[in-house]
């Protein structure tokens, strides 16, 4: 973020005191700024659980990722997308999420049943998977 501080030339005596008002002028809208992109996250995950909760995970997906986006100390919301991956099996989506949110339990649980997943296939070459 650039902000530009301008100051009265014709008074030198007043520059510390203009500088100081832009200064604080800035961290406010900062302050805001930063304010508004939690209140957005925290909407994303209320949004996300109501699509969840209505069986419309494709939505929820979407809401989750938007609000680890805005927020990525957004805890509810990576534990609540890894859930959703791990309904779906879609282990090693769910795996970092869990990682992420201290869930490491959790997480080594996702990356063992992909393992058990891959040694119960068909697979000859494990390297097959990768094409």
């Amino acid at each position: 973020v650039t902000a530009m501080i301008q100051i009265n030339v014709a008074q030198p005596e007043t520059y510390p005191l203009e500088i100081l008002k832009k200064v604080v002028g800035f961290t406010d809208n900062l302050k805001a700024y930063k304010q508004s992109i939690l209140v957005f996250s925290k909407a994303q995950f209320c949004i996300g659980k109501q699509s969840e909760v209505s069986k419309e995970f494709d939505s929820a997906i979407e809401a989750y990722d938007a609000a680890i986006k805005a927020d990525p100390a957004q805890t509810n919301a990576r534990v609540s997308l890894a859930n959703i991956y791990f309904a779906r099996k879609d282990y090693l989506l769910a795996a970092p999420l869990y990682a992420t949110s201290n869930m490491i339990p959790r997480a080594k649980k996702c990356y063992k049943k992909t393992v058990d997943e891959f040694s119960d296939s068909d697979d000859e070459n494990p390297d097959d998977i990768l094409d």
